[in-house]
């Protein structure tokens, strides 16, 4: 959770949900609706994206998208030739704002960075950076290429942009109240977290019951309920992945029973525990496609991130119910990485809590993983070696018609001779000549 309230041009975050399912329907809906139905809640969808713009400054990656759909009707509704260049022109533009806006913000060092740098910071494939170079600098990308590239920009929108947004303004509409009230229930919340920490390193090995009478137990528990009441998950995942040179093993000695606590006591409505596992593996992930981002800062947070997501999938399987199993199966499908499909390969293995529906369903996730892993290099492949074996055909075209024409140029110059027996004369008078103002004939 932000500890700063924001101005934001909707009012509730249902808003956003709606927005992201006009600007990409569901398969569901594909099937379901028909194309001209999909197509006027697209262009809902940028009606009001644009009358959002009017109210207060939005998200680069939001303009995007609705900018980019608008080109994407474009290209599904052009049936003739007459408009190729100002589609092209039109698309060119949209990918150069789109690829700008992204990697201009990062671009604070005294001297410029490579834009390819940039781009592999945030995760952005390379030749997204091609298109907006050629567009900018050579002739303009063809229609085709443009078509694509606009499909694969929103794509890449919807991956890493569209999700994002909707978490936090769906954790930030828990809490309907001002700044001030935000600011107080963070730092009670932060007061209960560091009363736990005293209490545990009074002796970190030991277990208090719930029917502890003793008045250090009593404060335990009373702290403990009172965390699991008020629970900011943001707050407490900053709590619980230190980083540094903490070994995991200690912290998880100092916050294992607190979780354990949170996750028994979790039911339908609050689901504490997969909000947090969402969120672990929502910045895990951003965390291997920017670096240095948010939460997860370096490679120690990962791994400790790493081990918690473990703790609460396989170690403690046994407290969830296939409700929960199957969110938790899910969220892990969510997010590409090769932890993801190592963990769900662990959850196979333990036949005692995962019947065969649940096994089936993992395969399906991790199978799809793959081939979306798969899909995505192999296109990324694809556009980079015809993006390379592109530019390198046209600089061999254009230094070899270069020498050609200063060939020509050479062999049709001709020696202009100056005839020795010409006088020239300076200030030499003409007897037809008369004065006129500048300008006159």
């Amino acid at each position: 959770m932000n500890g700063h309230p924001r101005i934001v041009p909707w009012k509730f975050s249902s808003e956003l949900q709606t927005l992201k399912s006009q600007f990409f329907p569901s398969e569901q809906d594909q099937s379901t609706k028909s194309s001209t139905e999909i197509i006027a809640n697209k262009q809902k969808a940028i009606t009001r994206t644009l009358s959002y713009q009017l109210k207060t400054n939005i998200p680069h990656s939001l303009l995007s998208t609705a900018h980019l759909t608008t080109i994407q009707l474009r290209f599904q509704n052009s049936e003739t030739d007459e408009l190729d260049e100002s589609l092209q022109l039109m698309s060119t533009m949209a990918l150069i704002r789109f690829v700008n806006g992204l990697l201009d913000p990062s671009q604070q060092s005294t001297f410029a960075i490579p834009l390819s740098l940039l781009a592999k910071k945030i995760g952005l494939p390379s030749w997204f950076v091609e298109i907006r170079h050629e567009g900018t600098h050579d002739s303009l990308p063809s229609l085709e290429m443009l078509e694509l590239s606009v499909d694969k920009a929103l794509q890449w929108l919807f991956d890493n942009y569209w999700g994002k947004l909707i978490m936090e303004n769906e954790q930030e509409a828990k809490l309907d109240i001002d700044g001030e009230q935000l600011k107080k229930i963070t730092e009670d919340f932060k007061a209960l977290m560091k009363n736990y920490r005293r209490i545990k390193k009074l002796d970190m090995a030991k277990e208090y019951k719930q029917n502890d009478a003793t008045e250090t137990g009593k404060e335990y528990w009373s702290i403990v309920k009172e965390i699991r009441k008020t629970f900011q998950v943001e707050i407490f995942l900053s709590q619980i992945i230190p980083g540094g040179k903490l070994k995991f093993e200690r912290v998880k000695q100092m916050y294992e029973p607190l979780l354990h606590y949170v996750l028994v006591n979790d039911d339908e409505e609050e689901l504490y525990i997969l909000e947090l596992l969402e969120l672990i593996f929502l910045k895990m992930y951003q965390y291997s496609k920017f670096k240095d981002y948010d939460t997860i800062k370096d490679q120690s947070m990962l791994s400790q991130a790493q081990s918690w997501c473990e703790w609460v999938v396989i170690d403690r399987v046994k407290l969830h119910n296939e409700t929960k199993l199957t969110k938790i199966i899910e969220i892990v499908g969510k997010f590409p990485g090769e932890f993801n499909k190592t963990l769900l390969k662990k959850l196979q293995t333990q036949k005692r809590f995962v019947n065969r529906g649940m096994f089936n369903k993992i395969d399906d996730t991790i199978a799809k993983l793959s081939q979306e892993e798969s899909n995505t290099t192999q296109e990324a492949t694809a556009i980079e070696e015809d993006q390379t074996s592109r530019k390198r055909s046209f600089d061999i075209d254009d230094i070899t018609n270069d020498l050609e024409n200063l060939k020509k140029r050479l062999r049709s110059e001709t020696v202009i001779k100056v005839d020795s027996k010409v006088q020239i004369v300076p200030f030499q008078t003409y007897k037809d000549w008369q004065p006129k103002p500048f300008g006159a004939l």
